[in-house]
Order: C-alpha cells, then structure tokens, then sequence
C-alpha cells in the first residue's frame, strides 16, 4: 500500500510540474489540472509521514525488548528461559 500510494504522489507532482510549465501558455484549464492534482496528493503526505513514525517506534521498541532480554540473561539466563516459555 505504501509503494502504490507514493507512485502516485509522485505522478501527481509530476503533473504539477507539468502544469506548471504550462500555466502561461495554456492558462486556466492547466491551473484547474494543478489544484485539482494537488487535492489528490497532499492528503496522501500526513499519511505516509505517520507510516514512516510508526515503523520507526516499532523498531524502536523491538530493539528496547532486545536490550532488555540481553541484560536479563547476562544477569539470570535462567529468568530468559522462563520468559520464552511463555
């Protein structure tokens, strides 16, 4: 889902750019393909950006559990044995 969204931010921003090559010597109807091209793509920025936090706080916390297993059965491998079981 993450890679069809940003294929078509960035064809989106590309017929922005396109657009606006082309305000000045196709005027309105191209500045109607801008607004309406910018409508579709800038929700999709919020979106993503949240995807890209949350994956991070997931590895974040995964390397946190990590740690803390690893300081657990360096002080009591005994207590990490248990902890899988479970």
């Amino acid at each position: 889902h993450l890679h069809a969204s940003l294929i078509m931010i960035v064809t989106n921003f590309a017929f922005i750019g396109f657009a606006c090559g082309f305000v000045d010597e196709l005027g309105n109807n191209l500045m109607f393909l801008l607004i309406l091209t910018l409508g579709f793509s800038l929700p999709y920025i919020p979106v993503w950006v949240n995807k890209v936090n949350d994956r991070k706080k997931q590895e974040n916390e995964h390397s946190i559990k990590v740690i803390r297993l690893r300081r657990e059965s360096s002080v009591n491998p005994s207590k990490v044995a248990d902890n899988g079981k479970q």
